[in-house]
């Protein structure tokens, strides 16, 4: 069996490639991730968003979540009490609006959160998804400034 320089030369640069090298690799890709992540998913228009899709859903809840119809005669109702039908239109019209609007906001956090997601478990990485959480803080805050 011969051993020469040629074949040191192989196990040592092996080694250094596999316990130096590959390891400041994983490390130099891992913290341009979380830039990334930090720069165009988890940023101030994510939360900003958030914040507005809160607000407007609560105002959804507590404004626009009433039973408008029209009864037999033709009269136009809003939660058991009528109401002209400038009144009826315009309600049913802001309600519109608002619905498109928070689920136009719901989607793009939805897909940024889903592009999260996607990328913490490709990369096998150990962050939480901290959307929904943010979303329960802001909820809390617009009900302690409701009371």
């Amino acid at each position: 069996m011969d051993l020469t320089w040629g074949a040191i030369g192989k196990v040592l640069l092996a080694g250094l490639v596999t316990y130096t090298l590959l390891p400041v690799c994983l490390m130099l890709r891992d913290y341009l991730l979380w830039k990334f992540i930090g720069a165009y998913i988890l940023n101030s228009e994510l939360r900003s968003k958030l914040k507005q899709f809160v607000f407007l859903a609560n105002e959804w809840n507590t404004k626009y979540c009433k039973q408008a119809s029209k009864d037999k005669n033709g009269v136009s109702v809003i939660d058991g009490k009528p109401v002209s039908s400038k009144e009826f239109d315009q309600y049913l019209s802001d309600s519109d609006k608002l619905s498109q609007t928070i689920n136009e906001l719901d989607l793009f956090i939805n897909r940024k959160s889903s592009l999260l997601d996607s990328l913490l478990q490709h990369f096998k990485q150990q962050g939480l998804n901290p959307i929904q959480a943010w979303k329960d803080k802001e909820l809390e805050r617009i009900v302690r400034l409701k009371l």
